[in-house]
């Protein structure tokens, strides 16, 4: 594992202007939207990768067009990703601060609806805007959160990024969702955690999009094969949770979240034939959602596109006994 990376020494510049300059770096979206630029700049190897995956999801769109979204693209992500420096640094307290970011709640029928059959909630988050302004929301109109992550959530892939910078993300994390669980793939216990909690009516909230898992579907994403866990889809089925797809994205200077229909697990369906639908219905929505925010979606420089051999091999036997 490499020292450091790029992204932090970003967070090192994030640190010290939030420490130093907060009261200037506060006012001015100006600066940080010239730091995403200088970002997308230096960056060239990942830059054209967005705009690699941007024209395959765009066919329709020209080139300039294309490197107009992919500006907006790093721009926003200063944004998003100074939430936590700054906040972590400025004196009023970071959950006060962070409910200002938030704006419209619609859907909140879908999740009380699910709460009043007694068998929990799975809100089926993406990395659409900042999701978790989106949780905090939730938490803020007293539904019992539990937030869930992958082991390596908050730093970079370095020593610093995750002997530092991880820990400081928690622990402002931690002061705006009342439980976080991380997921450890060596282990069931967070499996039987989260059950537990289900079964206690509380609302969890993770993501669906990434490569922590054993079993993959492959589907066409954004113009490319890209492939979905069906884990949270298990977790749903098992516990008899109502599994709701969760849209947070940043409109008219707020941050919005739009819960949409419970997905359909209706008992007796094939197995596989139920994860296929499931995640089909999914994409659909994720992509449209996309679409109208392509700026705010945070994977265009990793699809999934490869998740290991042995995932690949289990999504392609689950293709086949499906076709079958």
């Amino acid at each position: 594992m490499k020292l450091l990376t790029y992204d932090d020494l970003g967070d090192l510049v994030l640190l010290a202007l939030s420490s130093r300059f907060a009261p200037v770096w506060r006012r001015s979206g100006w600066l940080r939207e010239r730091l995403g630029d200088l970002d997308a700049l230096l960056r060239v190897g990942r830059r054209r990768t967005v705009e690699r995956s941007m024209a395959l999801a765009f066919p329709e769109k020209s080139r300039a067009e294309i490197e107009q979204m992919a500006r907006e693209l790093f721009r926003r992500r200063w944004c998003d990703r100074e939430i936590f420096w700054l906040r972590l640094m400025s004196r009023p307290r970071l959950a006060d601060v962070v409910d200002r970011e938030a704006g419209s709640l619609k859907g909140l029928e879908h999740l009380r609806g699910a709460l009043s059959r007694g068998r929990g909630a799975i809100v089926w988050e993406s990395p659409l805007g900042f999701r978790l302004l989106g949780t905090r929301a939730l938490a803020r109109e007293g539904f019992p959160i539990v937030q869930v992550h992958g082991p390596d959530h908050g730093g970079a892939q370095s020593r610093l990024g995750q002997a530092v910078f991880r820990r400081i993300h928690r622990a402002a994390e931690s002061r705006i969702v009342p439980e976080v669980v991380i997921i450890q793939e060596d282990s069931t216990a967070y499996v039987e955690l989260l059950m537990n909690r289900l079964r206690n009516n509380s609302v969890v909230c993770m993501a669906g999009f990434g490569t922590t898992g054993t079993q993959f579907i492959p589907l066409d994403f954004l113009g490319m094969r890209q492939y979905f866990a069906t884990g949270i889809i298990s977790l749903a089925r098992v516990t008899g949770a109502a599994l709701i797809p969760a849209f947070c994205f940043r409109a008219g200077g707020a941050q919005h979240l739009v819960l949409e229909e419970p997905a359909d697990l209706a008992s007796g369906v094939d197995r596989q034939e139920l994860y296929r639908h499931t995640l089909e219905r999914h994409s659909r929505m994720l992509a449209g959602y996309i679409r109208q925010y392509p700026e705010q979606w945070s994977r265009w420089h990793s699809p999934i596109t490869g998740v290991g051999a042995r995932a690949v091999a289990v999504a392609s036997a689950g293709s086949k006994e499906t076709a079958a």
